[in-house]
């Protein structure tokens, strides 16, 4: 499992983690500072990125804004410096100054839709967001 830092999400694009399925495409183009974890073994994602206010309505879109009871909290993140101790801690107390939004997953092979819970986590106050999927 490997760190990558993609400035900006045409990078993303160009990098082929979104082709690829590590990264979702409902970023928005504007994204930046995307930092993304994967494990190859259980497909589990961890990302965090910034974007523009305007860009929120279209952000989550395809999302669906739940309540923390009802999110899949991410398993460990190996110690991430950029993931947020209270996401890291959420399953056991969960974290309240985020709104949480389930995901479409994106297919990761193609034809196959892919059935794997995917979470947004955002902040009033921050336009930096974080996403992650778990089996």
């Amino acid at each position: 499992m490997r760190e990558t830092v993609y400035p900006t999400f045409a990078d993303a694009v160009a990098g082929g983690v979104v082709a690829g399925g590590w990264v979702p495409d409902l970023l928005p183009e504007g994204a930046t500072d995307i930092r993304e974890t994967h494990d190859l073994d259980t497909e589990e994602v961890w990302l965090r990125f910034t974007f523009a206010r305007e860009a929120l309505p279209g952000l989550v879109r395809q999302c669906t804004e739940v309540d923390a009871l009802h999110v899949s909290y991410p398993r460990a993140t190996r110690r991430l410096s950029w993931w947020p101790d209270d996401l890291q801690r959420a399953a056991a107390t969960p974290a309240t100054p985020y709104r949480f939004y389930r995901c479409p997953s994106p297919d990761r092979y193609p034809g196959q839709t892919y059935k794997v819970a995917a979470f947004l986590a955002l902040t009033d106050d921050d336009r930096a967001a974080w996403y992650w999927r778990r089996p």
